[in-house]
């Protein structure tokens, strides 16, 4: 509902985000590329989650999850997959 009421500070946001970060868009297909590669200096990194018409989406998901741990971002994947258990005799 704030959405519909109040104005989006978008702009104003980005321009808080530093030099060298990495910016994880979690939006339906790539929405806000445009703006963000527009608004952000060059060396942030801009990773989009989902994107429209990719023939593999889980394929473009898992490639952008592991280019946020190439940027150096530890993440617990432990959540994208469970556990496997192994009988122990």
């Amino acid at each position: 509902v704030n959405n519909l009421l109040s104005p989006v500070l978008f702009q104003e946001a980005l321009s808080l985000v530093p030099d060298n970060a990495v910016v994880v868009e979690i939006a339906p297909h790539a929405l806000l590329q445009a703006i963000l590669k527009r608004s952000l200096k060059p060396s942030c990194s801009i990773l989009p989650l989902m994107k429209r018409g990719h023939t593999n989406n889980l394929e473009f998901f898992l490639s952008n999850v592991g280019k946020i741990y190439m940027n150096g971002i530890n993440l617990d994947c432990n959540c994208l997959c469970p556990a496997v258990t192994y009988p122990v005799p």
